[in-house]
C-alpha cells in the first residue's frame, strides 16, 4: 500500500464510487477492487480501490474485452446454446416416445420378440396338433393338404398379431417406473 493510503470500508467506499456496498463487496469477491484485511472486516485503500474501479467501468464499457476473450465468450454461449437445444430435444423426444409416436429400440427389440415367442410356439405345437390326424393318413396328397391347411391357420393366426400403441405406451411406463395417471398427463 502507498504512504498516502486512505483505508475505508465497505460502506465508505460505496458513498465515494455512487454504487451501493454490497456491490463493493461483490468486486472485492471476484478480485476486481483489491482489499485488506483487518480482523474480520475488509478494509479498502480508497485511492487504489478508486482506480481499479474506474478501470473496470472502462473496460466494461468499451467491451473490455480482447478478441481471445470475445472469442472464448462466443463459444462459451454458443455451448449454451447447444447445450440448451439437445436438452430440449431430448424432452421433446421422450414427450413423443411417451405419447407413442416414437419407439425405443429396446422397446421394439421387446415387442418383436414377443412376436417371434408367439411364432415360435405355433410351431412347435405344430407337431403334437398334426401328429394323430397324419397318422390316420396314408395319402400323401392328403398329408401334405393338412399340413397346408394347418400352415395356413398358423399364418393366419400370425396376421391377426397388429401393433397396438397402448402396449408400447405401458412398455415405456414400466420401463420409467410411471403409473397409469402420468401417462394420462403426457398424452393430455
Amino acid at each position: 500500500m502507498a504512504e498516502n493510503s486512505q483505508l475505508v470500508d465497505a460502506n465508505e467506499l460505496a458513498k465515494l464510487l455512487g454504487v451501493t456496498p454490497r456491490t463493493i463487496r461483490n468486486l472485492a469477491a471476484d478480485e476486481d477492487i483489491s482489499f485488506v484485511k483487518q480482523g474480520s472486516k475488509r478494509m479498502f485503500d480508497a485511492p487504489t480501490a478508486i482506480q481499479e474501479f474506474i478501470a473496470l467501468s472502462a473496460k466494461r464499457a468499451s467491451g473490455g474485452l480482447s478478441d481471445e476473450e470475445r472469442d472464448l465468450e462466443k463459444e462459451k454461449l454458443q455451448a449454451d446454446v447447444d447445450y440448451k437445444r439437445a436438452k430440449a430435444d431430448t424432452a421433446e423426444l421422450m414427450l413423443e416416445e411417451l405419447r407413442g409416436n416414437m419407439h425405443s429400440s429396446e422397446d421394439v427389440e421387446h415387442m418383436t420378440a414377443d412376436l417371434i415367442l408367439m411364432v415360435k410356439s405355433l410351431l412347435l405345437a405344430l407337431p403334437g396338433q398334426m401328429a394323430v390326424d397324419l397318422a390316420q393318413i396314408d395319402n400323401p396328397t392328403e398329408v401334405s393338404a393338412k399340413l397346408r391347411e394347418a400352415a395356413a391357420q398358423m399364418l393366419a393366426e400370425i396376421s391377426r398379431y397388429e401393433y397396438n400403441p397402448d402396449k408400447y405406451r405401458k412398455r415405456v411406463r414400466e420401463r420409467r417406473g410411471m403409473s397409469d395417471e402420468d401417462d394420462a398427463e403426457d398424452r393430455g
